[in-house]
């Protein structure tokens, strides 16, 4: 899944005219508008293609497939108002409400971290009465949206009650309609001068993160070894440490886990590998994981991650041991700093314990 925007615009719009503003618009700041006969690319070839399906369910696949083949669109202008060509269908915002709901289900997946959704929406001036509290509260855009899913539901909940995580994902501008283009243009302007200096700051945060990781040198780290006490005996990969061993980690807590060491990308399928095989096959004779038994894995100050682990961990938890139902992460604070800035975090995060450490 990428993880930058690229220069494209789609521009859905039922007025021709200022469609073509909104090109001119679109070239001056060196960015390209889409083909008017590619998928989403103009109004009609949308209503041509909800009229022949009868719904409006090829836009999310048309969106994936974008995503997935080249990257985020730079940006959506899209009327705020438009009719599907589905027969008897009188919702205006059913349109808006498929773009939305699409980019939303993406800010659940294991890609989380890099779901951008930048969207201009040309209102006429009666409607402006009626969005005014969504201009400075974007956020209350999601108002509109109300699915048969609970899950999806309690998704479009948390970002309309958190306006600072929906800021991460969703850039939104609402720009009034009007004959007087130049005025139209001017707005555009403004938000695409906005979206660069947003993109501006990702990649600030993305080189600070790349700048806390250069402390792991990966190819010449050992594997984390996996630490285990039952409290009178240690073990080390599952194997039993001996007395030698067993004064070096007092302060383990019995019965839980600890990666001690390196888990990085280079060595983190060798380190999965283990944690699979220790939770499954258990320990020895004695040791054995229930399926439904609390089960605790700790990164805390010994040990030392980088940003592939949330996604390693995220599949570790959802596939590799999703019988296992009540293994938690306990984390600290400079790794949960570090793992944030990677994908599968938001996927990863219900599985987290935060500790002082």
């Amino acid at each position: 899944m990428p993880e930058r925007i690229k220069d494209n615009i789609f521009i859905i719009t039922q007025d021709q005219s200022l469609a073509e503003s909104f090109k001119a618009t679109v070239l001056i700041n060196n960015l390209t508008p889409i083909d008017d006969d590619a998928p989403l690319g103009s109004l009609k070839k949308i209503r041509e293609d909800s009229a022949a399906s009868g719904s409006l369910s090829f836009i999310k696949k048309d969106i994936l497939d974008y995503i997935k083949n080249r990257n985020f669109p730079f940006l959506y202008v899209l009327d705020l108002r438009i009719k599907t060509g589905i027969d008897n269908d009188t919702d205006t915002l059913r349109i808006l409400k498929t773009l939305l709901l699409t980019y939303i289900i993406l800010t659940r997946s294991e890609y989380s971290k890099d779901i951008i959704l930048n969207l201009a929406l040309i209102a006429a001036p009666e409607d402006f009465p009626r969005i005014h509290s969504m201009i400075n509260n974007s956020e209350l855009i999601l108002n509109i949206l109300k699915t048969g899913d609970t899950n999806i539901n309690s998704v479009i909940d948390e970002l309309k009650n958190n306006a600072e995580k929906f800021n991460n994902h969703f850039t939104v501008s609402f720009i009034e309609k009007s004959q007087d283009h130049f005025k139209v243009q001017a707005e555009l302007n403004l938000f695409i001068t906005k979206i660069k200096f947003k993109e501006k700051l990702r990649e600030k945060i993305r080189n600070q993160q790349r700048k806390l990781e250069r402390g792991i040198d990966n190819k010449k780290t050992v594997p984390a070894q996996i630490l285990y006490s039952d409290g009178s005996t240690l073990f080390i990969n599952g194997e039993n440490a001996g007395e030698e061993e067993n004064g070096l980690y007092q302060n383990l807590k019995p019965g839980e886990f600890y990666i001690h060491g390196p888990f990085t990308g280079y060595n983190r399928l060798e380190i999965v590998n283990r944690i699979i095989k220790l939770i499954k096959k258990g320990l020895n004779h004695d040791i054995k994981f229930a399926k439904d038994e609390n089960i605790f894995i700790n990164l805390d100050s010994r040990c030392r991650v980088d940003t592939t682990i949330p996604v390693t961990l995220a599949q570790l938890l959802v596939k590799d041991l999703t019988d296992y139902k009540k293994i938690r992460i306990k984390i600290g604070k400079k790794n949960n700093e570090i793992m944030k800035g990677g994908q599968g975090y938001s996927m990863l995060s219900r599985y987290l314990i935060l500790t002082d450490e």
